[in-house]
């Protein structure tokens, strides 16, 4: 998912630095839908088209693509421009397979931290819990195999950190 949000967040940069180069203007934009090089090409001609240079602060207008993707725009002081269905959904409640895989992943890479920092190597988990790869809660008892960490956190920004000891269980 945050790969496939990646994609998403940097074809939106693109098109954000591309509108900004041609006429500074900073907009607030939510993309609403399939977000692809062919539902967004017309974006950009469309926001220029509009010519909000002359007009004021919060102005706000909605394009529609017709090719599945509607574009909801408001003039401001700075430049957001994302994608909502990158930000709303359901929270997993159940993310145990995801942490214990992302741990397995990172062990990988165990013995060369060891090799540049020594045997006491400590692993920060992060999940952004704005976008939806991130949305996630520890509910019930879990275990995790450390796989060679001396600790794992888990830290579901912008809200806690969870450290647990090499039994498994919260400190």
């Amino acid at each position: 998912m945050k790969h496939a949000e990646s994609h998403k967040h940097r074809i939106l940069n693109r098109l954000r630095l591309e509108y900004e180069v041609a006429t500074g203007i900073p907009l607030h934009v939510k993309f609403v839908g399939r977000i692809e090089p062919e539902t967004t090409a017309v974006v950009v001609p469309a926001l220029i088209a509009l010519n909000l240079a002359s007009e004021p602060l919060g102005y706000r207008t909605v394009i529609d693509t017709k090719l599945g993707l509607r574009v909801h725009v408001t003039k401001g002081y700075r430049s957001e421009w994302y994608s909502v269905m990158d930000r709303v959904g359901w929270v997993d409640r159940n993310p145990q397979k995801i942490i214990a895989d992302a741990i397995k992943s990172k062990s990988e890479k165990l013995p060369r931290y060891q090799a540049a920092v020594g045997s006491d190597v400590r692993l920060l988990l992060v999940a952004d819990a704005i976008h939806n790869s991130g949305k996630m809660r520890l509910q019930e008892d879990y275990t995790f195999d450390f796989h060679g960490f001396e600790a794992v956190s888990f830290f579901l920004y912008p809200e806690a950190v969870i450290v647990l000891d090499k039994a498994g269980q919260p400190q």
